[in-house]
């Protein structure tokens, strides 16, 4: 039954059951069993606390329950633009300023450039993860950038290269770390947050027609 903003799960007891009651030699226990699924909602990283109460009431006299909680929370990523694996590993924008590392920095034709994507496995899981991944999207620089060798890309936990628990792949312009299920078996009741890292390496594209940007519109020739 939803009431304004309260929602209640209730079980009367029928008439046989309450005749069976009486005269009893020893107690019996009665549990009220509800299931349902965390509703698909965006904390941004934070843990967001929230509880929920039961009663029980004999001949309409009630009492209440006392009032556990549990937390809920969601992904909170964050990227920037670096020179190397050193940068890859000390620099991250959890403000989301895209000022970070070399973000906004001038870069030449064939010039080594890398991208980090931070993340983070939560603590105090209540069940191991069933699926994690960590991603690159770089659809937008492609056409300057080369990002598609695949050995160039390292997953960081905690500045421990554990890339040999993810498997990578490239789709199109798409970097994609994902966990093993040896590594999944890890993730819960961890006592403490776990930083991810997926580092990207690639190079500016060699001077053409197509990266140019320097656009001409006009010409002159002598002789």
């Amino acid at each position: 039954v939803t009431t304004g903003t309260v929602t209640t799960a209730t079980a009367k007891a029928g008439s046989p059951f309450l005749r069976e009651s009486a005269g009893r030699a020893t107690d019996a226990v009665v549990k009220l069993i509800i299931k349902g699924e965390i509703k698909a909602i965006d904390t941004n990283g934070e843990e967001e606390f929230f509880t929920n109460s039961g009663g029980e009431s004999w001949n309409n006299d009630p009492r209440e329950t006392n009032i556990p909680g549990i937390f809920v929370r969601t992904p909170n990523p964050d990227k920037a633009r670096v020179l190397d694996e050193e940068g890859a590993l000390s620099i991250g924008d959890p403000d989301w300023t895209n000022d970070q590392g070399v973000d906004n920095k001038v870069f030449l034709h064939a010039d080594k450039v890398g991208a980090v994507v931070n993340g983070t496995l939560p603590r105090n899981l209540a069940t191991n993860l069933s699926n994690y991944q960590i991603r690159d999207d770089w659809t937008d620089a492609a056409k300057y950038v080369d990002f598609s060798d695949a050995s160039l890309v390292k997953v960081f936990v905690n500045g421990a290269d554990r890339t040999a628990d993810f498997d990578i792949s490239i789709d199109g312009t798409v970097t994609t770390a994902t966990a093993k299920a040896s590594f999944l078996a890890t993730t819960g009741n961890q006592p403490n947050d776990r930083n991810v890292k997926l580092f990207i390496f690639g190079a500016f594209k060699q001077l053409t027609e197509e990266t140019d940007t320097q656009v001409s519109i006009h010409s002159d020739t002598l002789n």
